[in-house]
């Protein structure tokens, strides 16, 4: 490089054959540069889908295992859902039977045995498509089910038509008049219900076990209908002149109003929380407020907003990315496709009133698809979300933990089940204690890798089984042996 700098500056100046070799030179070498953060760029969106998609195959493959045997059958290719627009899947089901070497072969008959393969796809250059497959056996395997039933109220009164259902919405039942509910079919198992209605905070999660043959009742939830407001006043920045038609939204939550000849404004129906409002008028640049707390049955007022002249031809997404319980999520990463392609992170810093949020201004006009991950979330994602020129676009979203579960059984040398042991995973309060069977079960482990400790008090032994994987929508079997306690 050192050569061709000084070849460059020579006294004398250069020739025409000179500045053509120095071009090619310098346009070959910019032109590897690019292709490879090209290539790098390509080869990292890749990867990401590839993920998403392998995550939506294995969260299939355990819906269609949990319909039971009779069941699982092929699925023409279809689109997901609205969250994930781009991704199609496919189901493909044979029989099989189970050979000495613990593989499997497929067969004509039906003996109780089916392979399912989810094959999940999406649009791009070369193969875009995983596999992911698992064996069902007959309907014995899941034992029978259960039910659950109870009210659903505001605090004194039964609430009409008001949903119960899994976190998963894999199972959810409708309130009648009364507020009462019923929900049937349910496999043996704990749930995490919720109950919810719109203009009504949702209720705190209940955890509920079903058991076989039996509705388990009294399960009420309690859902609170006192809203409360927003109110303040939009004024021209350089004076004091007030602005009229002034569009005023919330993120999360999508509430919005427009101000009147006074520049008031007031949005009503607001649920308690935390919220950044958001102020926009033709021939203005909006402004943002952060950390609007709401609580229900009052008004939060002064929430004022100064704006500033300017007619930008651009539009601005923004938004707030949230957990299901509510809490703010930050240093999600957002991504927003359509006439361009623009990325943003929301604010991770958890002392800042916008901790949670996120901005992408000088959005070209157009439809998007926007969407949004986390570490230890799944991915989500929203279609057919418009920009306009100087108008804001928000675009919340709420995303799901991934969790898996923890089970086992724990035995002694002569293979009879062994109970009281305590099961605990690191780095977490999660435990069990094996029951006269020997079994444990820890639900709702967030997604990563931990270390499972078996012990007993009487004698004081343990045995630590390290770096346990632990898979979104997956059961991870870990047994042990009291042999091995030490």
């Amino acid at each position: 490089m050192q050569s061709l700098t000084k070849f460059l500056k020579r006294e004398e100046g250069f020739s025409l054959v000179e500045m053509v070799v120095a071009s090619a030179i310098l346009l070959f070498s910019v032109s590897i540069i690019l292709n490879a953060f090209i290539t790098g760029n390509i080869i990292s969106k890749r990867a990401s889908k590839t993920a998403i998609a392998t995550n939506l195959a294995r969260q299939k493959l355990e819906v269609i295992k949990n319909k039971g045997y009779a069941n699982v059958s092929d699925q023409a290719e279809t689109d997901i859902d609205a969250d994930y627009p781009r991704y199609k899947w496919a189901v493909d089901v044979t029989y099989v039977q189970k050979e000495a070497d613990g593989s499997y072969s497929e067969i004509a008959s039906d003996i109780g045995l089916k392979k399912v393969v989810v094959k999940v796809s999406w649009p791009g250059e070369g193969k875009c498509e995983v596999e992911i497959s698992g064996i069902v056996a007959n309907a014995n395997l899941y034992g029978v089910q259960g039910g659950i039933s109870g009210y659903v109220t505001d605090g004194t009164n039964g609430v009409a038509d008001a949903t119960v259902a899994t976190s998963d919405g894999l199972y959810s039942g409708t309130t009648a008049s009364d507020g009462s509910y019923s929900i049937d079919n349910i496999i043996v198992g704990t749930y995490t219900f919720y109950a919810s209605k719109s203009g009504y905070a949702t209720s705190f999660a209940k955890e509920i076990t079903v058991a076989a043959e039996t509705v388990t009742t009294g399960q009420n939830f309690i859902i609170s209908a006192s809203p409360g407001a927003i109110s303040g006043t939009i004024t021209h920045a350089a004076s004091t002149q007030t602005i009229e038609n002034a569009t005023i939204v919330t993120s999360p939550g999508g509430y919005s109003t427009t101000s009147n000849a006074s520049g008031e404004y007031t949005l009503s129906g607001v649920l308690s929380g935390d919220y950044t409002v958001t102020a926009t008028a033709s021939g203005y640049q909006y402004s943002q407020e952060y950390g609007v707390a709401v609580t229900g049955g009052s008004t939060t007022s002064g929430v004022d907003f100064e704006l500033s002249p300017g007619a930008p031809g651009m539009g601005t997404i923004t938004g707030t990315i949230s957990a299901e319980d509510g809490s703010k999520i930050g240093g999600a990463e957002i991504e927003a496709e359509g006439t361009e392609e623009y990325e943003a992170t929301s604010n991770h810093n958890p002392s800042d009133p916008a901790y949670g949020t996120y901005t992408i201004d000088n959005v070209f006009p157009g439809p998007y698809i926007i969407s949004a991950q986390a570490s230890g979330y799944v991915e989500k994602q929203v279609a057919g979300k418009t920009v306009s020129a100087g108008e804001i676009t928000p675009a919340d979203f709420t995303l799901k933990q991934m969790e898996g579960t923890v089970k086992g059984q724990v035995t002694n040398n002569s293979g009879n089940p062994v109970e009281g042991v305590m099961l605990t995973l690191s780095d977490s309060s999660l435990y069990d204690l094996t029951d006269s069977g020997g079994n444990y079960i820890i639900e709702h482990v967030p997604v990563g890798i931990y270390n499972l400790t078996a012990s007993t008090t009487s004698p004081s032994k343990s045995q630590t089984v390290y770096s346990i994987g632990v898979y979104n929508g997956l059961e991870t079997v870990q047994n042990f042996n009291t042999n091995g306690f030490h």
